[in-house]
C-alpha cells in the first residue's frame, strides 16, 4: 500500500506541475486592460484619481435628480400629508393581526 501511496503522491504532483507551468505560460503574453472614460467634457480620462471623481460625480447626478426643483419645505409638508392620510388601526384589527402572528394562522377580517 505504501508504494501506490507514493505513486500516486508523485502522478498528482506531476499533473499539478504541468497545471502550474501552463497557466504560467498563458499568462505571459497577459496585459492589464487600461479603461479608460470620458468627462463631462467629452475628454478621455484615464488618471485613476481623475475616474474617480468623475465616477462620484455620475452617482451624485443620478441620485439627486429630481431633487434640484424640491424645495426643504415642500418634502416636509409632503410627509405631514401622508401622516394626516393614514388611519390609526383598531384595536380589532391588532388583535387580529397578533392572533395571526401567535397562531400562524391568515386572519378572516
Amino acid at each position: 500500500m505504501g508504494k501506490n501511496r507514493k505513486r500516486y503522491k508523485s502522478r498528482y504532483k506531476k499533473t499539478f506541475i504541468k497545471a502550474c507551468k501552463a497557466k504560467r505560460e498563458r499568462m505571459a503574453g497577459y496585459q492589464a486592460r487600461t479603461v479608460h472614460y470620458k468627462n463631462k467634457e467629452g475628454n478621455l480620462i484615464s488618471n485613476e484619481e481623475e475616474v474617480v471623481e468623475r465616477w462620484k460625480e455620475y452617482f451624485d447626478e443620478l441620485l439627486n435628480e429630481g431633487a434640484e426643483g424640491m424645495e426643504e419645505g415642500s418634502q416636509q409638508d409632503e410627509i405631514e400629508t401622508l401622516k394626516e392620510e393614514i388611519e390609526q388601526p383598531t384595536k380589532e384589527e391588532i388583535y387580529n393581526i397578533i392572533e395571526t402572528l401567535k397562531n400562524n394562522k391568515k386572519s378572516s377580517g
